[in-house]
């Protein structure tokens, strides 16, 4: 029972990542997870799941403190360098006094997690060959009858 209850979640969090994209940012994933009444935990569960088997990969967004324009996104905290000046309102960003307040988690899809996401396209286009190969050997048949 807990495994079906385990991979029918996994199902949803994998059709939100569909829904939302190759590049999302974590709250949007814990807000749509709410919607469809999953626990944070568990999509926290999931998505180390999915970064550890290589389907995801995180990055780092910095947002200016004062007017929320976007900085920089980075693959590793340590690439935040220790000021930045926003293009926006002029104001200097520092790391120490700002990441906390201003760093966002996001995900973006690998090349990997682009085949395992996108499979309902590969099976539709399987469907659609398959059902064209009916369709085309029915014809035949009906042509070598006559």
């Amino acid at each position: 029972m807990n495994s079906q209850k385990k991979s029918k979640k996994h199902y949803m969090i994998s059709s939100a990542v569909r829904e939302l994209g190759e590049s999302f940012r974590y709250e949007n994933l814990v807000y749509w997870a709410k919607l469809k009444n999953i626990d944070e935990e568990d999509v926290k569960k999931e998505l180390k799941e999915l970064v550890k088997n290589k389907l995801l990969k995180v990055f780092f967004e910095i947002r200016c403190s004062e007017c929320g324009a976007h900085l920089g996104d980075y693959e590793n905290l340590d690439e935040i360098p220790g000021e930045a000046t926003c293009l926006d309102c002029g104001r200097i960003w520092i790391k120490e006094e700002d990441l906390d307040k201003s760093l966002e988690i996001g995900f973006t899809v690998t090349e990997e997690g682009k085949k395992f996401f996108r499979p309902r396209f590969y099976t539709w286009c399987r469907i659609i060959f398959n059902r064209k190969r009916t369709v085309e050997k029915s014809l035949r048949t009906v042509f070598k009858r006559n």
